[in-house]
């Protein structure tokens, strides 16, 4: 029984050729497995299964064309997305920026009508309007960070 389990288990580990396996019984009733079929006795084919491999399979030329030209699409629209983004930062760097020059041109324009203000009234005035300029000067300049 044992050399049977023996043989059997050596059948799956010998994978060289997976020629045909003989089973054949002797004259003292000795159980044999052999790949050449015995001239002087009957013997039976063995069926042994293929084992089976995990891992990779087989390439598949089709579905690794098909995976690569998927992957060359996502690259594609991940290089879009890339070139969208870096547009809309610029634009978004540009409107900062605008909007730091238009607040640091309104703080000039009210320090020159603060100067040429001649009441008392005026002048308070136009301090009030430089100092919410300066304010919105800082806002806009720190956002923009154009300093």
């Amino acid at each position: 029984m044992k050399l049977m389990k023996f043989l059997i288990i050596c059948l799956f580990i010998c994978q060289y050729a997976w020629a045909e396996i003989y089973k054949y019984t002797d004259k003292n009733g000795k159980i044999h497995f052999t790949d050449t079929p015995p001239m002087e006795v009957k013997s039976e084919v063995i069926e042994v299964e293929q084992p089976i491999h995990h891992g990779t399979p087989p390439p598949n030329k089709k579905a690794a064309k098909a995976l690569f030209e998927q992957d060359k699409i996502r690259q594609e629209e991940l290089r879009r997305e890339r070139i969208l983004a870096a547009q809309q930062r610029e634009k978004e760097k540009a409107t900062k920026q605008l909007a730091c020059e238009k607040a640091k041109s309104d703080l000039v324009r009210m320090k020159q009508y603060r100067a040429q203000a001649s009441s008392t009234n005026s002048k308070r005035y136009y301090n009030k309007r430089v100092d919410m300029a300066k304010e919105v000067e800082d806002e806009a300049c720190k956002l923009s960070h154009f300093r």
